[in-house]
């Protein structure tokens, strides 16, 4: 059942926070864009199990589908509508690795000899950590902080915050699956250090406590997602 839980997982981060983009979100609310979307959800799917299976697609897509439009058409794009959508998505993916547990032994993959499963299952634990962390991480902290937007500041390079946070939440990442934890008390030490002389100057405070707020939230995040990803190599190792 893990592995079938994997892969489906897997194939869901891929296709909601590295193959959906900006272009196709803005389009979801045309039908082709919605159908799109929802087409690489199945595709993905399919391609991680390594085969057809029609149970597990039909509770992947249908769900999948369903509370898109709910998102997409009645919620706002706020944080507990992510949340919400999210758990909706897992929770599908969980109803489909329990009920049909031995999907992905019935494809492509399951006939593969033991040691290069062990090695598809690693990658896909390694990618699956590394969505989280990176692109799915940046839309929850993004989501959880936009209610402070008004003190993150002006100018500054173009999406510089963000490509920021992809960077400290991959080295955190790295730093725990390579055994090297106290890189990521150095790590925030540094990021503490370059903020510390805006304290004391009372027009940059607020923008300095949003900082620090998203930095703690990217670093906690970071941190749970490498902790268990580590778990899950060592599960497949």
């Amino acid at each position: 059942m893990l592995e079938t839980l994997l892969a489906l997982l897997a194939a869901h981060l891929v296709a909601d926070f590295v193959l959906q983009t900006d272009w196709i979100i803005a389009r979801k609310k045309r039908w082709w864009g919605m159908a799109l979307h929802i087409a690489l959800v199945a595709m993905m799917a399919m391609a991680a199990l390594g085969g057809f299976s029609l149970p597990v697609l039909a509770i992947i897509v249908v769900s999948h589908l369903v509370m898109d439009i709910i998102k997409t058409f009645l919620l706002k794009d706020t944080i507990w509508p992510f949340i919400i959508d999210q758990a909706v998505h897992l929770a599908a993916v969980v109803a489909a690795a329990v009920l049909f547990p031995h999907t992905i032994a019935e494809g492509f993959w399951g006939q593969l000899p033991a040691a290069h499963q062990s090695l598809y299952f690693g990658a896909l634990a390694l990618l699956s950590g590394l969505i989280l962390a990176v692109p799915a991480g940046g839309h929850l902290i993004g989501k959880a902080m936009a209610g402070y937007a008004a003190y993150s500041g002006a100018g500054g390079l173009p999406r510089a915050g963000q490509y920021i946070g992809w960077l400290e939440r991959a080295l955190i990442l790295l730093l725990v699956l390579i055994g090297q934890p106290e890189g990521v008390g150095l790590l925030l030490t540094a990021k503490s250090i370059l903020r510390f002389s805006d304290v004391n100057q009372t027009h940059l405070r607020a923008h300095t406590e949003y900082v620090i707020l998203g930095t703690l939230i990217s670093f906690a995040w970071a941190l749970a997602v490498a902790v268990l990803t580590q778990a899950a190599l060592r599960h497949w190792a």
